[in-house]
């Protein structure tokens, strides 16, 4: 190779790592998916049982996600050093316990998560710079330079390729392990082009078990490399004799890569290998646990075959889409394309292919899965688009500044689309579809974008640590930005679906719930005819809605038998009660709150009394209680009872009056569905009384 073609190789290397790094390293402390607090609980785990010597846990989920939970463990070694010989145990994943247990220790879980996304943003930049050496040597630096851009600037890629998660870094691994064998297997067989591939490919799989789809796939590379396989069975066997030795060497360099970077398979390998395994089929055979959204339709399970090629439509760009009609027309022509460039691009195109009607067998689908695809395509447009700009020059000399013009345009173009979604990439859809507005009919919109806008305004707010938030999305990403209450709740319209409500200050109304319809009609109608507080908005979309319950009144969804609200004399109405549920000792005190609704003006006019009687009647201890409202439409009158040291253990009543203290009369009580009198006592709950040793009878319950 001459010094001015290295050159220009170096000068393109440069450039394509600059592109790579600038929309992936900035703002990375923004927001946060839902699944990054997972693998941000298994790089702690990772990380301390490293350091513990505990090598069985550094398996911890079955993608496996090894590269990613070393990527995070450089995370904590900036951002928390001591983490890991401090903890002596292991934190449960899926509770989110990792953003409590940073912040006792001092330390911002954001911090943490930020530093772990720049080792992913650094590794994804070198594996994309080794991956564009090869593709220069297959393709031509041209090709190579305006393939990796499209790359570098393909918004979806962008997304999925900067978090700590493991789609981005399958994706851009998987990219390395083909162009490394097809440069071996189509160029000079380089046996140090085999071993890069192996290692990229043992890393692939040590992310995710999907990558595993490498193994027969590069087999069949080697298996009809040139000079291809004859109709005759000795033709068959030659062919198998040449692809055996390289293969071998490619698999044993994979192997060796994942033993050596992943310590559960020094002391179980047996074990770890079966737990993978295992666990990739059954995800793939149990499907989704919760409705999804796509092409209009909610789905329980697997929303069909025609999911992933509709999902690469709508995430890939115009420069793409249109630039693989030349490719696949180039390639199809016979003699247009010579052999040593049309074999890897074919080898590309069939990967793509395959591996899409690989994940298609699975009944889980989500839009990323397919992520290792759009790379392969994206350079496969980009050699459609360069050969046919190169073509046209013999056209004039005016066509070749025409070209390059041309180019520099269709790389803008995904730059401008990649930028405008700055830093949300994963909210970019294809403009030629209709873009976002169009997406919202079709796609499933929203990992996390928008909550990160909801939490910094309810960490804004006045004594936020004590605010109690309620929602139907995730509470994660929340999390990181609101030290407040957060719960995942359903508001079921029953007695726990009303003293949920009852007890939330504010709900956060996302637009991914919406579609998936975890949302009761009923209640999605009311929340439509309020004032949001706030709106999280990302490129004209609504991404999540934050209602401030306290100012809102009851909605008539929970106006249901299962949740018993009486309404007295039109003047207020009995909601819900919290009442403790487990035993009460002799001589403690009955936790007791009623939740109110003001229903006409004078509601502090009116007293509350509570008793506890027996099932005949008898009244064991009482308390009285004056309506204070509290700037809510729903607010908490707390009635706590002295249980007497003599009472008897039992299954008490929890009786509840109104009496207007200006008259001293007590207030009727009716249904407030039915509006039938109930008289002017009416049961909220029970309370069981035991002995001091909270001992209860056998075959006692309320």
């Amino acid at each position: 190779m001459s010094s001015r073609r290295l050159l220009w190789r170096v000068i393109g290397l440069l450039v394509v790592a600059a592109a790579v790094w600038l929309p992936r390293g900035l703002a990375l402390d923004h927001f946060v998916t839902p699944d990054e607090s997972y693998w941000l609980a298994r790089s702690a785990n990772f990380s301390q049982a490293l350091a513990h010597g505990d090598f069985s846990h550094t398996y911890q989920f079955f993608h496996p996600g090894v590269t990613t939970m070393w990527l995070g463990s450089a995370g904590f070694l900036v951002a928390d050093r001591t983490y890991a010989r401090d903890a002596d145990s292991q934190v449960r994943q899926v509770s989110n316990d990792i953003v409590p247990l940073l912040r006792e220790r001092g330390i911002e879980p954001l911090d943490v998560l930020a530093a772990g996304r720049k080792a992913v943003v650094l590794a994804q930049t070198l594996i994309l710079a080794a991956a564009c050496w090869y593709a220069m040597r297959l393709f031509g630096v041209a090709v190579a330079i305006f393939g990796f851009l499209l790359i570098a600037l393909d918004p979806f890629h962008v997304g999925l390729s900067r978090l700590l998660h493991v789609d981005g870094l399958t994706s851009s691994l998987t990219l390395l392990t083909l162009l490394a064998a097809a440069s071996y297997i189509y160029g000079d067989h380089r046996r140090r082009d085999l071993v890069v591939a192996g290692i990229a490919a043992g890393l692939a799989w040590l992310t995710r078990s999907t990558a595993l789809f490498l193994l027969p796939f590069v087999g069949l590379m080697l298996l009809f490399a040139p000079p291809g396989i004859g109709r005759e069975p000795r033709q068959w066997l030659a062919a198998l004799r040449r692809a055996v030795p390289p293969y071998a060497l490619w698999l044993g360099v994979g192997m060796a890569t994942s033993v050596l970077l992943w310590p559960a398979l020094w002391v179980s390998p047996i074990e770890t290998v079966s737990e993978v395994i295992r666990g990739a089929l059954s995800s793939a055979e149990e499907g989704h646990r919760r409705e999804i959204f796509f092409n209009g339709t909610v789905y329980q399970g697997d929303p069909g075959w025609h999911f992933y090629p509709i999902t690469f439509l709508w995430r890939t760009t115009p420069t793409v889409l249109l630039g693989l009609i030349p490719a696949l027309a180039l390639l199809l022509w016979p003699g247009m394309t010579p052999p040593r460039v049309r074999r890897p691009l074919i080898a590309l195109l069939f990967f793509a292919v395959a591996f899409t009607a690989f994940m298609s067998l699975g009944a889980k689908k989500f839009d990323r899965y397919l992520l290792p695809v759009y790379a392969p395509l994206d350079l496969v447009a980009a050699w459609g688009w360069v050969t046919l700009l190169q073509r046209s020059r013999s056209v004039g000399r005016w066509v070749a500044p025409a070209a390059a013009a041309i180019g520099l345009a269709l790389i803008g173009g995904n730059a401008a689309i990649t930028a405008a979604a700055y830093p949300y990439y994963l909210s970019a859809y294809n403009p030629l579809l209709g873009g976002n507005a169009a997406a919202r009919d079709v796609m499933m919109i929203g990992w996390g974008e928008g909550l990160d806008q909801v939490g910094r305004y309810l960490a804004d707010l006045q004594n936020s640590e004590e605010i109690r938030v309620r929602t139907r999305a995730w509470p994660q990403p929340l999390s990181y930005f609101f030290q407040g209450r957060i719960w995942e709740d359903n508001f079921s319209p029953d007695r726990r679906g009303l003293l949920r409500w009852a007890t939330a200050d504010y709900y956060v109304l996302d637009l991914t719930s919406i579609q998936r319809g975890w949302i009761p009609q009923e209640l999605l109608a009311f929340f439509d005819e309020q004032q949001p507080v706030f709106v999280a908005q990302i490129e004209g979309i609504e991404y999540a809605r934050v209602y401030d319950v306290r100012r809102l009144p009851v909605p008539d969804y929970f106006l249901t038998p299962a949740t018993g609200m009486t309404d007295w004399d039109g003047r207020v109405r009995l909601a819900a009660s919290e009442i403790d549920w487990g035993p009460v000792p002799r001589g403690g005190r009955a936790r007791i709150a009623i939740f109110v609704e003001a229903r006409a003006p004078g509601a502090e006019d009116l007293g509350l009394r509570v008793r506890l009687v027996t099932a005949d009647g008898q009244e064991i201890a009482r308390t009285t209680a004056e309506l204070r409202p509290r700037g809510r439409t729903l607010w908490r009158v707390g009635a706590p009872i002295p249980i007497p040291q003599d009472a008897p253990v039992g299954v008490y009543r929890v009786m509840v009056s109104f009496t207007d203290l200006t008259t001293g009369s007590a207030l009727a009580a009716t249904d407030a569905i039915t509006n039938e009198s109930l008289g002017t006592e009416v049961v909220a709950g029970v309370v069981i009384v035991a002995d001091p040793h909270h001992r209860i009878p056998s075959g006692l319950s309320p």
